[in-house]
């Protein structure tokens, strides 16, 4: 590396591996002085503070737009909060679907920003994951909180032009947090969606089974015929098994780039990966009739391969 006052000359591989153009800025940090290291990062143009302030309103004018037409053509006396026609309603499809084509935006407009912090191929092969797994967020998210405010103003109505208000307001704060996700995207979101899928899903199902004594007899009840939210909990298996391989690969993949290919990294990897399929396995085969003994051995699965894979470590 070659300096001239404020330029810094960078080796070509380096150079590629960054995305940079020719007049393009970077900043060096200090990583460990008693070995002499430092850290050469790319200061993105993309990242702006203030992109998700101002393009979160062009989303959510037209979905608001939408909702307003919508009601109007259906003509209620009013509209309610929750119900078949109501701002719940009117939130969990134009509203998400709204947040989710500004996430599909912004989060591909990002795309070579985000190819300095993860591998473009694993960057394209997480996506349908996270879009998937931020719907599922979304939509239990928007229920619950419906479902809490009909518990708490139970028949609460508004006429047209305050129900649209309300949810041109619900839907902004919808499309800023999306845009927002994808501003500071790291592997670190990614593991907090893991987190967050997981403990939405479940409660959400321990919430809404329909049996108060479900756990008298076993967890995997919440995912049967005899739970009124079966797709949740089955669904949130196969969402969190989704991006626990997306995980895996991401970290794999960045081992693979920076120490190249070894045997025992390869073992650790197909471990956690049994493991999530495993985890897949026990979302799709209900544990009822024939399924139930095929259920119990997909669900030892598990704890095979995480006790190998922690055993393991050590080697």
């Amino acid at each position: 590396m070659q300096t001239n006052d404020d330029k810094i000359t960078l080796p070509r591989d380096l150079f590629d591996k960054l995305n940079l153009s020719a007049d393009e800025e970077v900043e060096v940090e200090v990583a460990d002085r008693s070995r002499d290291s430092f850290v050469v990062r790319a200061v993105s143009p993309d990242k702006r503070p203030d992109y998700a302030a101002h393009w979160f309103l062009v989303p959510t004018a037209l979905a608001s737009v939408i909702f307003f037409i919508a009601m109007l053509i259906a003509r209620p006396h009013v509209i309610p909060m929750t119900g078949n026609l109501s701002i719940a309603t009117g939130l969990l499809v134009i509203g998400t679907s709204s947040a989710l084509i500004t996430f599909v935006t912004a989060y591909i407009g990002k795309r070579k920003a985000l190819y300095r912090t993860m591998h473009q191929n694993v960057y394209w092969r997480t996506f349908p994951t996270i879009l998937a797994s931020l719907a599922m967020i979304l939509l239990l998210s928007i229920s619950a909180i419906f479902w809490f405010v009909g518990q708490i103003f139970h028949g609460l109505a508004f006429d047209s032009f305050t129900s649209a208000l309300i949810f041109a307001l619900f839907t902004a704060i919808l499309n800023y947090f999306v845009i927002f996700i994808v501003d500071t995207f790291n592997i670190e979101m990614l593991v907090n969606f893991l987190i967050l899928t997981i403990i939405a899903g479940v409660v959400a199902s321990m919430a809404t089974n329909g049996n108060k004594f479900w756990w008298q007899r076993n967890f995997s009840l919440l995912g049967t015929s005899a739970s009124k939210s079966a797709w949740q909990f089955n669904l949130t298996l196969v969402i969190s098994a989704a991006l626990f391989l997306a995980l895996v690969d991401y970290i794999f993949v960045s081992l693979t780039d920076k120490y190249g290919r070894n045997w025992r990294h390869i073992i650790l990897r197909v471990l956690l990966s049994g493991s999530a399929l495993s985890i897949a396995a026990v979302g799709l085969i209900p544990n009822q009739g024939w399924g139930h003994f095929w259920h119990d051995q997909v669900a030892m699965l598990i704890v095979y391969f995480m006790g190998a894979a922690i055993l393991g470590i050590r080697f």
